[in-house]
């Protein structure tokens, strides 16, 4: 399940984060540069950034544990600037391979089409092989690569509608302690963002 980013979250990404296998298909300066507790200081700004109607970041839960960090998801500007709109996700080593990664992009591509967006684009790195058979599972395709967050990716795109059809998956919105005060009801159109550039 999918709710959106929140404060009470940042321990739970930072300790992600801080696992080198998570960060070895990242941006360079990120990957290379890591520092825990200037990353934990800048959190708090990036949850507060409004990157637009349906756009933003969030959390993977397990339905049977709704408040078990299973990784992070997003759906935001290429670069903050667009104009292409990138999908994302990010885990704990611990939750590779379970297939909770293309259950969550499967989740946030439908969710792109039900705010209107055409098309979609995945930056992976080209030896992120994982990341790669999730995009293809969902219908992107090679087209070319393209230089962002000061590092060259292999850009994949989605515009088909054909491969949007997957009935089953919907955003769900499990009780969670610390984001109650925030986010007493569900928005209607959730933050939400999609990249490939995360393992």
């Amino acid at each position: 399940m999918l709710r959106p980013r929140g404060v009470g979250d940042i321990d739970d990404v930072v300790a992600m984060d801080s696992d080198p296998q998570v960060r070895r298909f990242l941006p360079p300066a990120f990957r290379d540069g890591f520092d825990a507790a200037a990353y934990r200081a800048i959190l708090p700004e990036r949850i507060a950034t409004d990157h637009g109607p349906g756009l933003g970041h969030w959390i993977l839960v397990a339905r049977a544990h709704p408040n078990a960090f299973v990784g992070t998801a997003l759906l935001i500007p290429v670069e903050g600037r667009g104009p292409d709109v990138e999908i994302g996700w990010r885990l704990p080593r611990t939750h590779w391979g379970k297939g909770f990664a293309s259950e969550a992009a499967r989740q946030i591509v439908l969710h792109a089409r039900r705010t209107g967006l055409a098309e979609l684009v995945a930056l992976i790195h080209p030896d992120n092989a994982a990341s790669i058979g999730v995009a293809r599972k969902l219908g992107f395709a090679p087209d070319g690569s393209r230089d962002a967050y000061g590092t060259t990716f292999r850009l994949h795109r989605l515009a088909s509608r054909k491969s949007l059809t997957a009935a089953g998956f919907r955003i769900r919105y499990p009780p969670h302690e610390h984001d109650r005060d925030q986010h007493p009801t569900p928005p209607s159109h959730p933050p939400m963002s999609v990249c490939g550039r995360v393992p």
